[in-house]
């Protein structure tokens, strides 16, 4: 009996240290320069490269659709946290377009037409409108898909947005809506816009979600900020961080996928 039953012990430990001992997946390169880059939640990923070409890459399969923007220029920015019609916006011109799960354009327009304002932070609302912080008011917008305003936050920010310097991510969850400011300074606000939390986080870069929390990049590590709703942040958590590589980029974690760049390559690392 005793024979057995640690034969019945060893089989599971074996598995275990099997899938233990098991190597993260490699990266798969994705594309050589690029202009912007975003992963959605399925682990698709989309990138305008140097000719001005927006692509979709699917892991497995490689390009599977693509489609020339150069008619728009430079300075974009994607947000495909819909894959179902991402967004690309123009923050110097203030197009935006609205493209279908092939690439093809479904929708143009040009949000600043009219407006004063000079857009550092973008991206797509929970309800499939559009949010931008104006550098110029230093306020949040929320625009429909024809620009007009439906919400703007209280003043936010006096640090400027840097010259030259791209134009940041916005996420939205259904819950809180979290931005960069002035380059260095994480905004959380809720639905209505009240603000819930600023604090200086030394220039990191907004690069997606975790548990309902901000995942920070600085050079090649990743933290989760400790999100306790009853007393807004507790600080970083080393213990949850997602560390690259020397010389490796994280631009945009979703769904355990992380996209980073090294030199001038985008490589992506699936779950």
């Amino acid at each position: 009996m005793g024979t057995k039953r640690a034969q019945y012990w060893i089989l599971p430990a074996f598995i275990l240290l099997i899938c233990a001992a098991t190597p993260d997946k490699p990266a798969q390169s994705v594309s050589g320069r690029y202009i912007a880059a975003d992963i959605d939640p399925q682990g698709n990923v989309y990138y305008i490269d140097s000719a001005y070409t927006i692509e979709k890459y699917v892991p497995g399969k490689g390009v599977v659709a693509r489609q020339s923007l150069l008619r728009y220029g430079s300075g974009a920015i994607l947000d495909v946290s819909n894959p179902v019609e991402p967004f690309v916006f123009y923050p110097v011109s203030g197009y935006l377009l609205v493209l279908d799960n092939q690439l093809n354009l479904q929708n143009e327009t040009n949000l600043l037409e009219g407006e004063n304002m000079a857009p550092a932070a973008f991206g797509r609302s929970n309800d499939g409108q559009i949010w931008i912080y104006d550098d110029n008011s230093h306020t949040l917008k929320k625009l429909n898909r024809q620009g007009e305003k439906l919400q703007e936050s209280i003043w936010l920010e006096d640090a400027s947005h840097e010259q030259g310097e791209g134009c940041n991510r916005i996420i939205d969850n259904g819950i809180n809506i979290f931005l960069m400011t002035g380059g260095e300074t994480l905004q959380v606000l809720d639905a209505n816009l009240n603000r819930k939390y600023r604090g200086v986080r030394s220039r990191k870069t907004l690069v997606g979600l975790l548990d309902g929390a901000p995942l920070l990049g600085v050079d090649s590590i990743v933290c989760k900020e400790a999100w306790d709703p009853a007393r807004a942040f507790m600080g970083l958590r080393p213990d949850t961080a997602v560390k690259l590589s020397q010389g490796e980029i994280p631009l945009a974690i979703k769904s355990g996928n992380t996209l980073f760049s090294s030199g001038q390559t985008l490589f992506l690392r699936t779950r």
